[in-house]
């Protein structure tokens, strides 16, 4: 009985989904600026599709769950591939604003999963807290692509310091990082006031989410760290 409980634990412990996601996240942001808009959606996309996956159960449902959210995904993606200086204008087409809608319904589902199975986990290791650092990567991702929509369908939401340079994702991800620490260096400034709620939302989930979710799961790790002794 102890071996297989030994086995099961190494089996847990090894699992490295989390990891794997975390190291596609970090390279999408620290290589982001460097790599075209379809490349870096062409390898994220169908990342955390397949990781929301793995935490879902690998059930048949969350298959098809994930399958459908997708769809919307690989729909924008290849609008980006075929024509990416008319994506913006695509936005503002109902099929557009849909898919728009689809891909930000994917990442909360995704990011959702990710963080069901880990609240719900009987044991967190190594592996699980990994996770709590993705799922916070994917909240920064999901509002990051929540200001590049409302800007392409309100431009002038947002108001950028004239030496700010890169693409609309590009600064929109940089803003929602800092937004979701609460650095705020100025250099972007929400305009609109659904932009100004939309950035105040945000900064209080990020503070939220590592107050109260990080510290369970770091405070569980710890106390089956202190029983396994």
């Amino acid at each position: 009985m102890d071996d297989s409980n030994d086995r099961t634990s190494l089996a847990e412990r090894l699992n490295l989904k989390h990891m794997v996601l975390m190291v596609v996240l970090l390279g999408l942001i620290v290589c982001r600026p460097l790599l075209p808009s379809a490349i870096a959606d062409t390898i994220f996309l169908p990342t955390m599709i397949v990781s929301a996956w793995l935490a879902g159960g690998k059930t048949r449902r969350s298959l098809i769950v994930t399958v459908f959210a997708g769809i919307g995904a690989l729909g924008l993606l290849a609008v980006d591939l075929v024509a990416h200086e008319e994506l913006l204008l695509f936005m503002h087409a109902p099929a557009g604003f849909f898919i728009g809608v689809a891909v930000l319904a994917l990442f909360i589902y995704c990011g959702g999963t990710i963080l069901h199975s880990l609240v719900t986990a009987e044991r967190v290791f190594i592996n699980e807290i990994v996770g709590t650092f993705n799922v916070y990567l994917i909240m920064g991702y999901t509002w990051s692509f929540v200001y590049v929509l409302l800007e392409s369908l309100s431009p002038g939401s947002f108001q950028f310091a004239a030496s700010t340079n890169g693409s609309l994702g590009v600064r929109m991800l940089y803003f929602s990082f800092v937004t979701l620490t609460t650095i705020g260096y100025g250099d972007t400034v929400p305009v609109s006031p659904l932009a100004q709620m939309l950035v105040i939302v945000e900064a209080i989930v990020g503070q939220f989410y590592v107050a109260i979710v990080v510290a369970y799961l770091v405070s569980m790790h710890i106390i089956h760290k202190l029983e396994t002794k």
